[in-house]
């Protein structure tokens, strides 16, 4: 079955970066959860769904031991985004400086992204537009394979005859 892959990009320490409080980033990391999983829920069977926010803790405990920077952790974020289909951008909280370097990798990567606030009729519409290109250009893409494949077995088969 052909998955899309997504990235959930919600706040973690918001716009206080490092200098979040414990207690604002429980709350958006929380927020980040329930959101995600949310999504989750709705597009699971077709959309293969990477929500920071559900590994976080082991990030929290390397990044409060000063074993990685704030920076090391976004770039390990923009990585994963670029590899993705589509970016899930969650607005109602903000756009923190660490999403906008998940907005700007998806943006140079050409990624597509997907602002919402809410999950509403025009989400969901949006989303599964975008969901039914996406399968239909990787189903091209394969196909497209296939036929390499094939042509390729054709050649070695005819120098293997001869």
């Amino acid at each position: 079955m052909i998955k899309i892959n997504g990235y959930f990009s919600s706040p973690i320490r918001g716009v206080a970066g490092d200098a979040a409080t414990p207690e604002i980033m429980e709350k958006n990391i929380i927020t980040g959860k329930e959101v995600g999983l949310r999504l989750k829920e709705l597009f699971g069977n077709v959309l293969n769904l990477y929500i920071p926010h559900l590994q976080d803790e082991v990030v929290q405990i390397l990044w409060r031991a000063k074993k990685v920077s704030s920076r090391d952790i976004l770039d390990a974020d923009c990585n994963i985004v670029r590899s993705s289909d589509i970016l899930f951008v969650y607005i109602k909280l903000g756009i923190s400086p660490g999403m906008q370097d998940e907005i700007n990798a998806a943006t140079e990567s050409r990624i597509h992204i997907v602002y919402f606030e809410r999950f509403d009729n025009r989400l969901l519409v949006e989303v599964l537009d975008l969901i039914t290109i996406l399968v239909h250009e990787k189903i091209k893409d394969s196909i497209s394979l296939v036929r390499i494949d094939d042509e390729e077995s054709r050649e070695t088969d005819k120098e293997e005859t001869n």
